[in-house]
């Protein structure tokens, strides 16, 4: 069963919050607007139907995951019953869109895929507090305020694009500078067999201090960490070099090419070499 969600007039923007109950039910449906979504709790899936193969496509979401869907599409989402969804709901339509300068790219990257998903956590952490602030203006009634959303989401659609076309990789900040040494020490020596122990020394702490404040402030371990600042230099070596992906993989740091390509498919969705076809 696909349903049809119509949204009276044009040139409109909606925001809500959506909490599903445990026991909540969608169905596949569609609409003429565009939606952008966080998810702020839960976990689940959402699913895309394409009518013409009749095949369900199927993405994983979990807390901190951003999507921006183009509603023309048969889509809906299943909660994990046991840790149902919560989000922030952003809906407008093309009108709003072409307010936008770069709104054809925004376009452009929806028909390669939709809906766009975006998985890496430590960067949708930097986008939170943007949905964070169009819900607490939508709230009040302040001068400037239809100016400053409008503002807020495309901030918010740039940075979804760089993130898709790789312009702009994770950079982490903690609020304790002890770490920020240590994320420091990281970004300039990631191609290099650095440990734990190399990385606590930087902040003096001890091993097990060093393992939960880390953890507590950039929400990964340090290995997370590492890999993530690995694959995003392979990432920028396969849009830019020749370079072959064993020698990429060695050179960022990854001694074992076979480990290297499971970390980064675990990361990306694809694996190296459908990545570096994407940029030829």
């Amino acid at each position: 069963m696909i349903d049809t969600m119509a949204i009276e007039g044009s040139d409109f923007l909606l925001i809500r919050e959506s909490n599903h109950n445990a026991d909540f039910l969608m169905n596949f449906h569609i609409h003429s607007s565009f939606e952008l979504s966080f998810v702020m709790d839960g976990d689940g899936v959402c699913q895309t139907y394409n009518q013409e193969l009749m095949r369900i496509q199927e993405f994983k979401v979990k807390k901190d995951t951003i999507l921006l869907w183009k509603g023309q599409i048969p889509y809906r989402s299943i909660d994990n019953t046991a840790s149902p969804l919560k989000q922030v709901l952003i809906f407008f339509d093309l009108i709003y869109l072409k307010k936008m300068k770069d709104y054809q790219l925004i376009l452009n990257a929806l028909e390669q895929q939709n809906p766009l998903v975006i998985s890496n956590t430590l960067y949708n952490l930097q986008l939170k507090p943007l949905f964070r602030e169009i819900l607490n203006e939508i709230r009040v009634n302040n001068t400037g305020k239809d100016t400053l959303i409008f503002g807020l989401l495309s901030k918010l659609l740039v940075h979804i694009l760089r993130s898709i076309e790789g312009e702009h990789e994770f950079n982490a900040k903690s609020k304790d500078e002890r770490i920020n040494r240590t994320l420091e020490y990281i970004n300039q020596n990631y191609y290099k067999n650095i440990c734990i122990k190399d990385a606590s020394e930087v902040c003096a702490l001890s091993l097990r201090q060093f393992s939960e404040v880390f953890k507590k402030e950039i929400g990964k371990t340090f290995v997370q960490y590492l890999n993530i600042i690995r694959i995003a230099k392979a990432k920028e070596k396969l849009r830019n070099t020749n370079h072959s992906i064993t020698d990429i993989a060695f050179e960022v740091g990854f001694d074992d090419l076979s480990y290297f390509t499971r970390r980064f498919k675990t990361q990306e969705k694809i694996t190296p070499s459908q990545y570096k076809k994407n940029f030829l």
